[in-house]
């Protein structure tokens, strides 16, 4: 895995979270312009990453599911068709289900991750 680089302090939540999606199109836009110059060690890192990334998305979206029901409790929140505890329910139910498909998603990498350790680029 390459060496995480933290953003910067006064980066927001939506901000960190544009930067995550546009990395994956960076990513995925890379490997269709030249699939074939991934090396085996690179795709080892790769997935790595990818298992990183997945793993910290239940984190990210418990959080945010935490923050939204604190602004509800505290009277912030509104919805405009006049249904928030249903909006709120079906949000933090999305939510919830989201983390442990991370979850599933960080397991079913790991073992393509461990598996990459075994190759080398013959070359």
């Amino acid at each position: 895995m390459t060496t995480s680089s933290h953003p910067a302090p006064d980066l927001t939540a939506p901000q960190c979270a544009a930067a995550a999606a546009e990395a994956i199109r960076a990513l995925n836009h890379a490997l269709a312009v030249s699939p074939s110059v991934v090396r085996p060690d690179e795709a080892y890192a790769v997935v790595g990453d990818l298992a990183t990334l997945a793993s910290r998305l239940p984190q990210a979206l418990s959080a945010l599911g935490l923050v939204l029901q604190r602004q509800q409790e505290a009277g912030r929140l509104r919805s405009d068709r006049d249904a928030l505890p249903e909006d709120m329910a079906t949000i933090i139910s999305a939510l919830i289900d989201a983390a442990y498909t991370a979850e599933r998603l960080d397991r079913a990498v790991r073992p393509a991750h461990a598996a990459l350790s075994h190759l080398a680029y013959r070359g």
